[in-house]
C-alpha cells in the first residue's frame, strides 16, 4: 500500500456491506495491537510482548501523522480501573438492522489484574424515551437517528442504566466473528440440544444436532445465537444464549494462550478488517497491553442475567440486576490494599429498571464522562417525579415503566393489549420518534 492511500477513519462508522474493503494503514496497525491486547487476555503475554514490541514502533510513526482516532477520549487507563461496552452488531441482508444481538459491558482492573464480565440479555425491558424498549435497541436507535453521536450517546445511556461511567466502546460485527473462529480453527463444544431455525430474509440457516462436536465460525455464530426455532427443535432462553456466548468466550481464551495462535495474528488481521470499530485510541490500546499483560483467566468473572419471559420481553428482577451492577462497581473499586470491597446492600446504583429514561436530542457531547452521568441520573430522577407527580393530580396516563418481576403474570395476561402503551414487539428496526 502507498503513502498517497493512508487515511484516518471515523471510529464510530459501521460498515454495511458485505464485500471486504482495504483498510487505511493506521487502522491495519491499530487493529494489530487490539489482537496483541486479547493474546495478553488469553495468557500469551510471552509471546505478545515481542509481537508488541514490533506493532508499537510502528503504531508510534503512524498515529505521529495520519493515525488520529476521531472522538477518541483519553483516561489514564494504566493505572486506573475502566468499563467498555463491547456489542455485537448483526448487520446481515441489507444491513440496516445493526441489532445488538451481544451486549457486554466489562470493568477491567489493573490494579488487581481482574475483570468482571456482564451477559446482558438483547430482549431485557428498558424504558426509553417513555417506552418499553427491548435492550437491543438503544444503539440502532441512536445510529439512525444520528451517526456522529451514537457512541458517546450509547455509552451515556448504559452508564445511566449500570450506575458507572462507560469509558470506551467496542462493536464486532459478526462477519468478523465467524472469520475469525476459522482463523483459530474452530472450537469444540457439546451441543445440548438439537438446534434449527431458518429465515430467507436474512439467510439465517441454523441446524445443529445435539451432542460433542467440532464447530466453524459459521456453525459458532448460529451456537451463540441460537434463540427460536421453526423447525419443532427446543427453544431456547436469552439466558441460555449468554452462557453459550461466554463458554465461547472461554475456548477463545483457551486458543489464544497457544503459542500456534500467535503465529497466526496476521490472518486475525485480514479477517478482522471494517467489522471492528471503537473509540479507544492507539495509545489508550497500548497502555491496556502493558496493565493486562499477565491477566489470569481465572480472575475474569462472567455473570449472566436470568430473568422471566413475559412477551415480547425477558424481565430481569431488580435484585438481579443490582446485583450485576453491584459487581461491575466493586471491580472499579479494587486495590491491592482492599481486593474484596463492598457495597451496602441498600445502595442504588444509577438508573434502576422502573425509572424512566429521556435521550437528549441529538446536542450529545463526543465524551460520555462520570460527571456527566451523575447529572443526567439526578436530572432524570427529578424529571420522574415530576411527572409522576403532575400524572396522580390531573389524571393523565403515566409513563409506561418496565414490569416488576412481582407482578408478572398479570402481566402475561394483558401482553396482547401492549401495543396501545407504546411497547415494541418488534425491535429490529427502531423507529425514529
Amino acid at each position: 500500500m502507498s503513502n498517497s492511500e493512508i487515511t484516518t477513519h471515523d471510529p464510530t462508522s459501521i460498515s454495511r456491506k458485505s464485500k471486504k474493503k482495504k483498510w487505511s494503514k493506521p487502522k491495519k496497525i491499530w487493529v494489530s495491537v487490539l489482537v496483541v491486547f486479547l493474546l495478553f487476555l488469553g495468557g500469551a503475554g510471552t509471546y505478545a510482548g515481542f509481537l508488541y514490541s514490533k506493532f508499537d514502533q510502528t503504531l508510534n510513526k503512524i498515529s505521529g501523522s495520519n493515525g488520529k482516532t476521531a472522538n477518541a477520549a483519553f483516561i489514564p487507563v494504566a493505572t486506573e480501573p475502566i468499563t467498555i461496552l463491547l456489542m455485537g452488531i448483526d448487520a446481515r441482508g441489507d444491513g440496516e438492522t445493526l441489532n445488538s444481538d451481544v451486549i457486554m459491558p466489562f470493568t477491567l482492573n489493573p490494579i488487581t489484574k481482574s475483570a468482571t464480565l456482564v451477559s446482558v440479555p438483547r430482549d431485557m425491558e428498558i424504558t426509553f424515551d417513555g417506552h418499553s424498549r427491548k435492550s437491543n435497541y438503544v444503539f440502532p436507535h441512536y445510529y439512525i437517528v444520528d451517526k456522529e453521536h451514537a457512541f458517546p450517546k450509547t455509552k451515556e445511556f448504559w452508564s445511566n442504566k449500570l450506575g458507572i461511567p462507560i469509558d470506551y466502546m467496542v462493536t464486532v460485527d459478526f462477519q468478523g466473528f465467524r472469520e475469525a473462529i476459522d482463523v483459530l480453527g474452530g472450537i469444540d463444544v457439546n451441543v445440548k440440544m438439537d438446534m434449527c431455525y431458518q429465515d430467507s430474509t436474512d439467510g439465517t440457516n441454523i441446524n445443529l444436532k445435539a451432542g460433542q462436536q467440532h464447530l466453524d465460525g459459521a456453525a459458532t455464530l448460529d451456537y451463540v445465537r441460537y434463540r427460536k426455532s421453526n423447525c419443532g427443535t427446543k427453544e431456547s432462553t436469552d439466558y441460555d444464549r449468554n452462557l453459550r456466548q461466554q463458554e465461547v468466550l472461554d475456548q477463545l481464551f483457551s486458543k489464544l494462550k497457544s503459542f500456534d495462535m500467535v503465529t497466526k495474528v496476521t490472518d486475525i488481521l485480514n479477517v478482522v478488517g471494517d467489522n471492528l470499530e471503537t473509540d479507544i485510541s492507539p495509545d489508550n490500546l497500548k497502555q491496556l497491553i502493558l496493565s493486562y499483560m499477565n491477566i489470569d483467566r481465572g480472575k475474569i468473572n462472567f455473570i449472566g442475567l436470568n430473568g422471566e419471559w413475559v412477551s415480547p420481553f425477558m424481565v430481569i428482577p431488580d435484585e438481579e440486576w443490582e446485583n450485576a451492577k453491584r459487581a461491575l462497581k466493586i471491580e472499579r473499586m479494587r486495590t491491592a490494599a482492599n481486593p474484596n470491597p463492598t457495597i451496602d446492600p441498600k445502595t442504588r446504583l444509577g438508573t434502576d429498571m422502573k425509572s424512566n429514561y429521556r435521550s437528549s436530542g441529538n446536542n450529545a457531547s463526543s465524551d460520555s464522562n462520570s460527571s456527566k452521568s451523575q447529572s443526567s441520573n439526578k436530572n432524570t430522577d427529578a424529571s420522574s417525579k415530576s411527572k409522576e407527580k403532575s400524572s396522580t393530580g390531573s389524571g393523565s396516563k403515566a409513563t409506561p415503566t418496565p414490569r416488576s418481576t412481582n407482578n408478572l403474570k398479570s402481566n402475561s395476561k394483558s401482553n396482547s393489549n401492549q401495543g396501545s402503551s407504546g411497547v415494541e414487539a418488534d425491535d429490529r428496526v427502531p423507529k425514529v420518534d
